[in-house]
């Protein structure tokens, strides 16, 4: 009877254990999200694989990934900003030297760009016009040939890839002002400023495309941040598969 009801349970359990599949999270930038998830869930199949994507701001996947709570980092933007950020607040929780970087074409980031509110006349900004205005140099318009209005900064959170493009590029140091807006979202950056007089903000064209209200201010050179897929150290497995694929189809 035992040998029956082992038999029984084996049977049960067997076919759990072949189709159970290899998770792998990608945790991280949202622009790099929405221009792999189309095509990745295939690539996932393919190899045996289930896809988890969270777009949760590159700085915290990169936590993620140091912590064992994904297997991918999606990164946009400098590794070494996010670290030290990271190891700041928390000393010894990112080691880079564990990282493996697979580089992605330009392509997969959109190029930086400014946006106005309306009521800004400027037509084009400096780089120096640029980092005076985030650093909190200058605070009013009258400064860059505007009229006399206070510069009002829109910025993200300091794990997003545009801040941090903003930060290690054009600031070279912490973006701030003293009359600085923050939003939770990069989504939210248009609509905040569209209605703030004064507003500027630092995002990805791709987001600045889908928004209303605004004036945009290109950059002239054109700034396209690094972005990569992250883990520790040479992946194996379904897990080096599936990051080739993705490295591979995104050409």
């Amino acid at each position: 009877m035992k040998s029956l009801l082992r038999l029984a349970l084996i049977s049960l359990l067997v076919p759990a254990a072949l189709n159970a599949q290899t998770v792998i999270r990608l945790n991280g930038s949202d622009t790099l999200t929405r221009k792999l998830q189309p095509f990745a869930q295939a690539i996932g199949q393919a190899q045996g694989a289930e896809l988890k994507f969270l777009p949760n701001g590159v700085g915290n996947g990169i936590a993620d990934l140091a912590s064992g709570q994904a297997e991918v980092a999606l990164v946009v933007g400098s590794v070494d900003y996010f670290a030290r950020l990271l190891n700041e607040a928390k000393p010894g929780s990112v080691d880079t030297t564990t990282f493996r970087l697979f580089r992605l074409p330009e392509k997969y980031a959109a190029p930086a760009t400014l946006v106005v509110h309306p009521g800004v006349p400027v037509e084009k900004l400096t780089r120096d016009q640029i980092r005076e205005i985030f650093s909190g140099v200058v605070t009013n318009w009258s400064k860059v040939g505007g009229p006399d209005l206070p510069v009002v900064p829109v910025l993200q959170q300091p794990m997003d890839g545009y801040f941090a493009t903003l930060a290690v590029v054009f600031v070279h140091g912490t973006p701030s002002s003293p009359n600085a807006k923050r939003v939770t979202k990069s989504s939210e950056l248009c609509a905040v400023v569209a209605a703030t007089p004064g507003a500027i903000a630092f995002l990805s064209s791709g987001v600045a495309a889908t928004g209303t209200g605004v004036r945009l201010l290109p950059l002239d050179p054109q700034v396209v941040p690094p972005s990569a897929l992250a883990t520790i150290g040479e992946p194996t497995g379904p897990l080096k598969a599936v990051v080739d694929e993705l490295v591979a189809k995104a050409k």
